[in-house]
């Protein structure tokens, strides 16, 4: 069955027969509406959200289905890496990764979620042409080495330009600032 053809009510009763698909309840219940919208404004088809579109236009699209700005970015980031759109994607997801990367990279801490304009503001500054390229490896440090306690700075390839290693020698917590 797709998610369309269930009432709001039935939909939202499936929460936890179908896993938990989203790790939010409010998240799995937007699914329904942005299902729906996409049957009534792209004749149920998603593709019509991006064929023959522009990055730009697609983020708009996204925006338009309530899809969220940074979730919104990353679709169409990912859209451009399979080769579904052409042009630049635009900025990174502003994530808890890129955040905390960035920030202790940049600034010696991490970048509050309530600051995540900076990160956009950061990667434009370190890749005008294409911020998105930023988004993987940026992401992958968070993951990998640049954790949020016990962060493995001795294996970050960022490390020789990171004001958070000079300052705490790659150990230590951050303050969230």
């Amino acid at each position: 069955m797709t998610i369309s053809s269930f009432s709001k009510e039935a939909w939202d009763s499936k929460y936890e027969e179908y896993g938990r698909p989203h790790r939010f309840r409010r998240g799995y219940k937007r699914l329904w509406g942005i299902a729906n919208d996409i049957c009534a404004r792209y004749d149920g088809d998603a593709r019509n959200i991006w064929l023959g579109k522009t990055p730009f236009e697609v983020l708009i699209h996204l925006w338009a289905l309530c899809a969220g700005d940074q979730i919104s970015r990353m679709i169409v980031g990912a859209l451009r890496d399979c080769g579904q759109i052409k042009g630049d994607s635009g900025d990174v997801k502003a994530d808890g990764h890129l955040r905390r990367v960035l920030g202790r990279a940049v600034y010696g801490d991490e970048i509050s979620a309530a600051s995540a304009a900076k990160v956009t503001e950061v990667t434009r500054r370190l890749n005008p042409a294409d911020p998105w390229q930023l988004d993987w490896p940026l992401w992958n440090i968070g993951k990998s080495y640049c954790r949020p306690t016990c962060p493995d700075c001795p294996k970050c390839y960022l490390r020789p330009h990171c004001v958070y290693h000079r300052q705490h020698g790659g150990s230590g917590v951050s303050n969230h600032a």
